[in-house]
């Protein structure tokens, strides 16, 4: 019992802990994606960049697939990348890809390159889907934990946006 007390501690951690420790200045990130080309964060500065972590094996993220995918095609300031630290080859990865196609570019990461606030991990727990929102500056403004849908990204996204 005190072991599921201590899991269920460190999930409510997780949940509570904002973005805002993670990032004092702007987050760097470089990464080949799946299709051979290249995204920089630095590169997308002037605009919202939504950084999620996601898993082949992760339900949920196989629902909020297609929502980010609307998200980016109708909102021309925002850019995202799917990221992966998954242990599969990368024809896999590739044909994952085309079987579950998306309006953003897909790359595969090792959790030992990932910068500090693009961590996948939380308090030593892998967990999935993880989205992040990067302001105009590059500077990590949100972390959310859980699938999202196109309302509350939107919400989200909207209360960011205001001065």
């Amino acid at each position: 019992m005190p072991r599921i007390i201590g899991i269920l501690l460190l999930l409510l951690m997780a949940l509570l802990s904002d973005a805002s420790t993670l990032a004092a200045q702007p987050a760097t990130i470089v990464v080949t994606t799946v299709e051979n080309g290249s995204f920089d964060l630095q590169a997308q500065r002037g605009k919202w960049v939504i950084v999620n972590w996601w898993a082949t094996w992760c339900s949920a993220c196989l629902e909020e697939m297609p929502n980010l995918s609307k998200f980016v095609a109708t909102h021309k300031d925002v850019v995202a990348i799917g990221l992966t630290d998954e242990d599969i080859s990368a024809e896999a990865l590739r044909a994952f890809v085309i079987a579950h196609p998306v309006g953003y570019p897909v790359a595969q990461l090792s959790e030992k390159l990932t910068p500090r606030e693009f961590k996948s991990s939380a308090y030593g727990m892998q967990m999935r889907p993880i989205t992040y929102l990067v302001d105009p500056a590059g500077k990590v403004v949100k972390r959310m934990l859980g699938g999202i849908s196109l309302s509350k990204l939107d919400k989200i996204v909207t209360e960011q946006i205001k001065p």
